[in-house]
């Protein structure tokens, strides 16, 4: 007659089961517990197997949900690093497009100003030629009379050039007016997009952040579901074999 410990090894074998370390574990650990119980197997060699077996399968199933929170925590980082990254881009990308435009108008009021300052300057300059052109030189030998004829008639002639000289720089200075204020608001119109366009991106990059979360998070919990559900079939299934062996 073979040996009854290796016959009943040679009949029940899984990976669950280490048979030179089953005896020593059994003697450590010989008050037994759990739904499928000890007590129902009618040898002392099932009961060494199964208190061995279970927790095998205990191990196992702590390890792979240990790696799944590593896992997950790991999976969790990384989308919080891309996700910080994603909205830093978009931030860094929407200041970028405010300093443009902050130049565009420092610029257009710039030109705006240096044409403004060059079209004064050339209107003095042919007013003060046509001025120059019209006024009458007072001789030395004028009679007091026609000096002081000559000097109305110049004071007219200068008063008329004032008045022309203040009436074109108001024109010059209205006709940039308008420029300016059409500048500023194309400016603020395409900041107000720019603004709006980085709302709807953040807002965007948040919901998506959000929705990868969530679904991560249902992922997480059927998967462990599924392991509960897996390993409740192997307990069941390695004690159902130990009894029938």
């Amino acid at each position: 007659m073979g040996d009854p410990v290796e016959d009943y090894i040679a009949h029940y074998a899984s990976k669950y089961y280490d048979p030179a370390k089953a005896k020593e574990y059994y003697e450590r650990t010989k008050e037994l517990k759990g739904r499928n119980s000890a007590a129902e197997l009618d040898s002392a060699h099932k009961k060494e197997a199964w208190t061995v077996t279970r927790s095998n399968i205990s191990k196992e199933k702590q390890a792979e949900s240990e790696k799944a929170q590593a896992d997950r925590r790991s999976s969790s980082e990384k989308a919080q690093a891309d996700q910080k990254a994603r909205l830093e881009t978009l931030r860094t990308t929407a200041n970028a497009a405010r300093d443009q435009l902050v130049a565009k108008i420092k610029g257009l009021l710039g030109d705006i100003k240096a044409d403004v300052d060059a079209q004064i300057e050339k209107e003095r300059e042919g007013l003060k030629a046509r001025l120059e052109s019209r006024l009458s030189k007072i001789p030395e030998t004028a009679t007091p009379e026609r000096r002081a004829f000559l000097e109305r008639q110049n004071s007219k002639i200068r008063q008329e050039y004032t008045e022309t000289l203040n009436t074109n720089i108001q024109k010059i200075k209205s006709d940039a007016q308008e420029k300016a204020t059409a500048g500023r608001k194309e400016y603020s119109e395409e900041r107000k997009k720019t603004a709006e366009a980085l709302r709807s991106g953040l807002t965007s990059a948040r919901d998506s952040y959000k929705a990868s979360r969530e679904e991560a998070a249902k992922k997480y919990t059927a998967d462990r579901e599924a392991s509960v559900q897996k390993y409740k079939a192997v307990t069941d299934r390695e004690y159902q074999n130990i009894k029938n062996s």
